[in-house]
């Protein structure tokens, strides 16, 4: 489920966020790394994927960031492969708010497993404006670093 249609140009994510254009060109996550780890959950030790990564955004502002697996990055038929993301499988989501600078970090988890060499992507929705971000660029589990 791509959200840059095949053909068009990819934004870029620039601070500080004050585009205009389609979702206000709402910038997207950087994910800097990305891979399974152990976590003690519920008493029981637990395989989880840990995704670490930025925002660059709007000052003091709450982001919705979703996480997505993928077999691969996009790779459009007869065209340039992007190294950015595809969202097959839905992970999860958490919110995140920039501070004065508009940067948040963020640290996510799941038990839904991104097998090795497959990717993981993020997009960022500004929960002020519904605004929406393309996919990040993807990276590879394991991934350090990824950007």
């Amino acid at each position: 489920m791509p959200t840059t249609p095949p053909g068009s140009q990819r934004t870029t994510s620039l601070p500080p966020d004050n585009d205009t254009g389609p979702n206000n060109l709402q910038n997207f996550p950087g994910i800097t790394s990305a891979r399974l780890t152990t976590r003690r959950i519920g008493g029981h030790r637990r395989k989880v994927t840990l995704i670490k990564g930025t925002l660059n955004s709007e000052a003091d502002k709450t982001y919705n960031v979703q996480f997505f697996g993928s077999p691969e990055a996009d790779n459009p038929p007869n065209t340039t492969p992007t190294g950015y993301g595809e969202g097959k499988t839905f992970l999860g989501q958490k919110n995140v708010t920039t501070n004065t600078s508009g940067d948040a970090t963020f640290t996510f988890s799941t038990r839904k497993k991104v097998p090795k060499g497959q990717v993981v992507t993020a997009t960022a929705t500004n929960l002020s404006t519904g605004d929406t971000s393309e996919f990040s660029k993807a990276c590879m589990v394991p991934g350090v670093p990824c950007l």
